[in-house]
């Protein structure tokens, strides 16, 4: 994953100015899962993209709404859309919108990007 785009997820997702969501990349206007902050923050940088619901559309196939799309994950380098990364405590691949649909914080999703930046 790009170095610089992983340091400002990782300081979005702790500065609270997100509220925390589930299930979809902003499933409320003021929610977010973990994705959609990184969707939020390529909208912010590039100018491109927009919220359609749940979804973060930057062209008209991007209407999946649980990952982000391609336009993102490239600008990022996020390996997989869901945020996979080996984890040595499950001893097994693990994904950041599991984690997010599951309860972990966003300050705990923080600390895991943080930790796993060249896997992910």
């Amino acid at each position: 994953m790009n170095p610089k785009v992983a340091a400002t997820w990782v300081a979005a997702l702790r500065s609270g100015e997100f509220g925390q969501g589930t299930n979809a990349l902003r499933p409320k206007p003021e929610e977010y899962c973990c994705l959609g902050v990184l969707c939020e923050l390529f909208r912010r940088e590039t100018g491109q993209g927009m919220w359609g619901g749940g979804h973060f559309i930057v062209d008209s196939d991007d209407r999946q709404g649980i990952v982000p799309p391609a336009a993102v994950l490239g600008w990022a380098g996020l390996r997989t859309p869901e945020g996979e990364f080996y984890h040595s405590a499950t001893d097994g691949f693990v994904t950041l919108s599991v984690l997010n649909d599951e309860g972990m914080p966003f300050a705990a999703i923080a600390d895991m990007i943080e930790y796993n930046v060249d896997e992910l």
